[in-house]
């Protein structure tokens, strides 16, 4: 019943995440962590495929109504494909060895908490 619940979820959070052309995994990350998911070796990577799904339809959605500026997009796409492999690559090596996982828990939590301050800054200052 439990994954029933968090499909159900999931699926309403990368709706809404395409309508809006953002990935889902910001939202997903923390959906997760509720349900106990375990952040390192669970929840990073089952977010970065979602956000990959959601990105992949968002980007061919945009692409569709011409949308988008592909002089400026393919070099981008190279560039930062290459850099997100090796980041990835480096990254998974570094955090396998170590980061506690309670550790990136607690940096994505600030993280968290520092955005939605400033969105609220922004909007007060609206």
């Amino acid at each position: 019943m439990l994954y029933v619940i968090l499909t159900a979820l999931l699926f309403g959070l990368s709706f809404l995440a395409g309508m809006m052309g953002l990935g889902v995994a910001f939202i997903a990350t923390p959906v997760l962590g509720l349900f106990g998911f375990e952040l390192k070796h669970e929840i990073m990577p089952l977010a970065l495929w979602l956000n990959g799904v959601t990105a992949i339809a968002g980007a061919v959605t945009f692409a569709r109504k011409g949308m988008v500026d592909w002089r400026t997009a393919v070099p981008l796409l190279i560039l930062t494909s290459l850099a997100a492999v090796l980041g990835a690559q480096t990254g998974a090596a570094f955090m396998a060895r170590r980061v506690k996982s309670l550790t990136l828990t607690r940096v994505f939590a600030t993280a968290l908490v520092l955005i939605a301050a400033q969105r609220v800054w922004l909007l007060a200052a609206a």
